[in-house]
């Protein structure tokens, strides 16, 4: 898919309806079922595709891709491709997708801090989702390009209680 569309507009949108058919799996158990099940033929699985796809407007490499997942009874995997798709994109563009996680809520200058150093340490531009978590007690959680960046207190109490109890 991603060589079909090599088009920056053309990934955006295959991307964005990948995402939209692993939702419409997701929120559909009847969906999930009818194209798992082995009962039903492959061409009525593609006929489902087909009206799911016209809805979406979805670009012929989605759909081949979606037939194919289909076709070997991988469509719950839809999500998972739509992520490493994203993941590619990203690759491609020399984006590094950061998730900060923190105990509270972050203001604007935090955040423009965390991401300038991610940016400098990654050599990428970096886009960022944030969430909160008030189980780390203070700190953050940062996961960028496969590696988690651990600074919460949470971490901080377990590695004391691990050095107190057995000096590792």
């Amino acid at each position: 898919v991603l060589q079909r569309t090599g088009q920056s507009g053309s990934s955006d949108e295959a991307l964005a309806q990948l995402r939209a058919f692993a939702d419409a799996l997701e929120m559909s158990p009847e969906l999930r079922n009818a194209l798992a099940s082995p009962s039903i033929s492959g061409a009525n699985k593609r006929a489902v595709i087909d009206s799911i796809c016209q809805r979406l407007n979805a670009i012929k490499p989605v759909r081949n891709l979606l037939y194919l997942l289909s076709d070997r009874r991988r469509s719950a995997l839809t999500g998972d491709v739509a992520e490493a798709f994203g993941a590619r994109l990203d690759e491609r563009r020399g984006v590094a997708r950061v998730e900060v996680t923190s105990a509270v809520a972050l203001g604007e200058q935090e955040k423009a801090l965390l991401l300038d150093k991610f940016r400098r340490m990654t050599g990428k531009q970096t886009e960022a989702k944030y969430a909160i978590d008030e189980s780390l007690l203070g700190g953050a959680v940062v996961r960028v390009s496969g590696q988690v960046f651990d600074g919460s207190i949470a971490a901080q109490l377990r590695a004391l209680g691990r050095t107190m109890a057995g000096g590792r």
